[in-house]
């Protein structure tokens, strides 16, 4: 629903199908109800609502990306960091030692066995993105 009254308040640029045209002296934004994602733009004197445009989505390989070498650095540290301070308690509890890398690769398993007991595409994210980090670590540690 929306219920915006500021009249300077453009919303995402331009959209698809108009839904309703309001002047904008017009006080009557509380009635105006949208279900969904809709775009207000300002045209001509007039507040045009619109259905918002559908977003494309991304690839796994490019959600992957924007995960691992985003916000997720920031959160955690490096992957060869995280994955080896991980590595260190599962080399705890194995009692023998692991890697970083065999951790990620663990990770993979794991997550192919999620995908193959009810195929999830963010399984399929986590798999590129843990593959990712597997090259990030070779290229730190070649650093």
């Amino acid at each position: 629903m929306i219920r915006d009254k500021n009249p300077w308040h453009e919303f995402l640029g331009t959209g698809g199908q108009v839904i309703a045209k309001v002047r904008e002296d017009d006080q009557s934004w509380d009635n105006i109800k949208v279900e969904g994602r809709a775009v207000i733009t300002r045209e001509d004197g007039y507040f045009v609502v619109r259905t918002a445009p559908r977003e494309v989505p991304k690839s796994v390989l490019q959600e992957a990306d924007t995960i691992i070498n985003g916000a997720r650095q920031s959160d955690y540290g490096s992957p060869l960091q995280s994955h080896q301070r991980i590595a260190k308690f599962w080399s705890v509890i194995l009692d023998h030692n692991v890697t970083a890398e065999e951790v990620a690769l663990c990770m993979i398993g794991l997550k192919i066995s999620r995908y193959l007991n009810g195929a999830q595409r963010d399984s399929l994210v986590d798999i590129a993105g843990y593959a990712g980090c597997i090259e990030l670590m070779k290229k730190e540690r070649d650093e």
